[in-house]
């Protein structure tokens, strides 16, 4: 797979044109603090692709669509709840 991510003033544009936060940016993306987003669009660190593609996911896809994945993810032993913050279950 070739990536290369999107430039920190991309993402700064994408997060004006979704009206977001950038906590609620972080938290589409799956993290708790907004600083991880703004870190992003500072240009101290690039987004994976993982974590871009989920971000698109959550902005895209209809809410039943993402849950569709997250019952996959279940079914092969995943506990996941996006609604609720913190680190993974054990």
């Amino acid at each position: 797979m070739l990536y290369v991510p999107p430039k920190p003033a991309e993402l700064a544009k994408l997060k004006a044109n979704q009206n977001k936060t950038s906590s609620e940016m972080a938290e589409l993306t799956g993290s708790t603090e907004s600083r991880t987003w703004r870190k992003s669009t500072g240009g101290e660190r690039t987004i994976s692709a993982q974590t871009l593609f989920f971000l698109m996911a959550r902005l895209d896809l209809a809410p039943k669509e993402i849950e569709r994945v997250l019952n996959r993810m279940r079914k092969v032993g995943a506990h996941i709840n996006l609604s609720v913050s913190g680190e993974s279950e054990t």
